[in-house]
């Protein structure tokens, strides 16, 4: 029995068009890899090391993956994808950072619960929204700082921030409102235009020398204490570094950082902190 050989009404692919559909597969291949290396890449905080937001650039990833793709380099967007997925699966799956993170924080002693050995209780700033309400551990920062002066009867100090490309809005109204809640809007000190963590210390340290205060208790996430009490104590103030409570990490308890999300988020913290304290330090900062 014989087999009918159809024709097939596939096109074929010829000069050019031929050259050019492998080259679209590879850029194509590299976008998608592209995409999936910046994923990895803002779960390890590597994008904050730029000062870029993760969120905002998934698309830039994506065709940046493709030229490199239809450049021949698909190899080095694999590498690079096969490099970042080793280290989240390390990261998440073997308690490492869990015995090197709590000996980076900075907590002093003797403690700023007591009014006697502070003048001030200053709260370091973090993110803010578009519409100006405190985000992440600027909401754990200023709780703690609000209950340590409420203790003291200390004022407190903020930084007003301002979103990126939003004119007009800021974080004041957000403190004022979180201060008001625990009976301390009277008592809560502002200074602004800060970019930084020297930013703050600079002006924290010209508001605390204009009205007497010599000592400060300084509130800001525990990842960040040692590097913020060092800038700090450079721009001139004598500091009792306080770490605040973090919501988003487990730090404490009997088994700090067991799960594999609190790994991958104090990792990104320590990976940011570990260059900032280079970065500052080539600077004189710290």
């Amino acid at each position: 029995m014989y087999r009918v050989a159809r024709p097939s009404h596939r096109p074929r692919l010829t000069g050019a068009r031929a050259a050019a559909n492998p080259l679209l597969h590879r850029a194509a291949r590299s976008a998608t890899v592209g995409v999936l290396v910046w994923t990895a890449a803002a779960a390890l905080g590597i994008p904050a090391l730029a000062g870029v937001a993760p969120n905002d650039v998934f698309a830039i990833a994506g065709v940046v993956g493709a030229i490199i793709g239809a450049l021949g380099g698909e190899r080095v967007v694999r590498a690079a994808a096969a490099t970042l997925a080793l280290m989240l699966v390390l990261v998440t799956s073997l308690p490492l950072i869990a015995h090197v993170a709590p000996d980076t924080v900075r907590r002093d002693r003797p403690t700023a619960d007591s009014g006697a050995v502070v003048d001030a209780i200053a709260v370091l700033s973090s993110g803010v929204g578009d519409d100006g309400t405190v985000e992440g551990e600027g909401v754990d920062r200023l709780l703690d700082g609000l209950s340590l002066a409420k203790r003291t009867g200390r004022p407190l100090i903020v930084s007003i921030v301002h979103p990126r490309h939003v004119p007009g809005v800021s974080s004041l109204a957000d403190q004022r409102r979180i201060a008001a809640l625990a009976g301390l809007g009277d008592r809560l000190w502002t200074v602004d235009s800060v970019g930084s963590t020297h930013d703050e210390a600079v002006r924290m340290a010209a508001l605390a020398h204009a009205h007497g205060w010599r000592r400060v208790a300084l509130v800001t996430s525990p990842a960040h204490t040692r590097r913020a009490c060092a800038t700090f104590e450079r721009a001139g103030l004598a500091v009792v570094c306080t770490p605040a409570t973090a919501r988003d990490a487990a730090w404490g308890g009997p088994t700090p950082l067991r799960s594999p999300g609190d790994r991958l988020r104090v990792t990104a913290s320590w990976i940011y902190e570990q260059i900032g304290w280079q970065v500052y330090r080539r600077r004189g900062w710290v």
